[in-house]
């Protein structure tokens, strides 16, 4: 048994710090993927805004709008990084490298582990007014928010955000940028990258000094394990499938929190 396991964390340590061959597009593209990636939130967002500003509510458009966004995201990687044999290849699409339940494993225990930690950060309590007040949560708690809301809310958190942002972060830019900065630093700098997108792109609805931890640094961390799971199991799939199983484990701990 203590040997299986050696060999198995020999295995991972090997693979992590193992710089991969170049995909087949630069890192200049894979810079650009990222741009294009904010871009399509802004898209979505703006003609979310014009076709349902006067109909729905503030926080269902921007849903709408972040969704809309990650469909045009995947829209973009379909049509520019899945072209050619070699681009689907390096993809990593066809397989999650590893049994199902290997795959969402670590996205439910960073979503614990960061739940955990964010009960020091904020003062003891399980889930603080601050994560609460995130724009991407606020649907599933809002008394007067509509099922269709939170349905919608649903979506986004558990399919078009995840799919959406691993295929640009941990299929695109983590292999351009491991390839070319180092096993480890690619892997730090993609994660990092992840991070401030998600600042940019879904800002804290406040001031307080402890939204930086919910807004950027428990980005930076998840995007490190979603790397992880990319690089181990050699499989954007099952890092979608991390992402995904993060998102529905923060869904469940705000219903518990928030009853």
């Amino acid at each position: 048994m203590q040997r299986t396991q050696r060999k198995m964390t020999q295995q991972i340590t090997s693979r992590l710090k193992t710089t991969p061959e170049a995909p087949p597009w630069s890192t200049l593209s894979a810079f650009w993927a990222i741009v294009v990636a904010f871009l399509t939130i802004l898209i979505g967002s703006t003609i979310a805004l014009a076709l349902l500003g006067d109909t729905q509510s503030e926080n269902f458009v921007k849903l709408a709008g972040w969704t809309l966004g990650a469909i045009l995201t995947m829209i973009f990687v379909a049509m520019t990084y899945r072209r050619t044999a070699e681009s689907r290849q390096a993809m990593r699409l066809t397989g999650t490298g590893s049994s199902l339940l290997m795959a969402l494993l670590p996205g439910v225990l960073i979503a614990i582990v960061l739940d955990t930690i964010s009960r020091i950060v904020s003062s003891g309590s399980t889930l603080s007014e601050a994560v609460l007040n995130l724009p991407e949560v606020i649907p599933l708690f809002e008394q007067s928010a509509a099922s269709n809301m939170r349905i919608l809310s649903v979506v986004f958190l558990v399919f078009a955000q995840p799919i959406a942002e691993e295929l640009v972060f941990r299929g695109v830019a983590l292999p351009a940028f491991r390839s070319s900065f180092g096993a480890w630093s690619g892997l730090a700098f993609s994660s990092f990258v992840y991070a401030v997108l998600h600042f940019l792109a879904y800002p804290p609805a406040g001031q307080d000094i402890t939204l930086l931890w919910y807004a950027l640094v428990v980005p930076l961390l998840a995007g490190l394990v979603f790397g992880v799971v990319r690089i181990v199991t050699d499989s954007t799939r099952a890092a979608i499938l991390a992402h995904s199983a993060f998102g529905a484990t923060m869904i469940v701990m705000v219903f518990l929190t928030v009853g």
